[in-house]
């Protein structure tokens, strides 16, 4: 048999109930979980193959993990800087660019754990 959840639930919530939230974080203009920020030569001139692996890993994270995505890819002067909505994209982002192309990786997460800033490197 088939249950109504409108029955167990008023109207006004069940969006509440299938729509999970995370305070803080987000998608629509709120605070990132996670920040990539690449720089370098070789980044310099490597862009449009760096953001494609970017990209490829994202999007293998969002298959398995809907909410783990990008929020924002902007150049800053001489860097690339990403935003996450979660702190372990960034991680795999950094460490698919390391294997890729090897540079300088670092990566730092806030005392509390939820805020992951990872740096990429490669001048060559």
């Amino acid at each position: 048999d088939e249950f109504d959840l409108k029955v167990l639930l008023p109207a006004e919530r069940v969006h509440d109930f299938f729509v999970p939230k995370v305070v803080g974080h987000g998608v629509h203009g709120e605070v990132p979980a996670g920040e990539i920020v690449l720089s370098g030569q070789f980044m310099a001139e490597h862009v449009e193959e760096i953001l494609h692996l970017v990209r490829n890993v994202a999007a293998a994270e969002n298959r398995d993990h809907p909410l783990h995505r990008l929020m924002d890819v902007r150049r800053q002067d001489d860097t690339l800087v990403i935003t996450t909505t979660d702190v372990h994209l960034p991680r795999r982002i950094g460490h698919a660019l390391e294997g890729a192309w090897r540079g300088i990786l670092n990566t730092h997460y806030d005392e509390q754990g939820y805020f992951a800033r990872v740096t990429w490197e490669r001048d060559d």
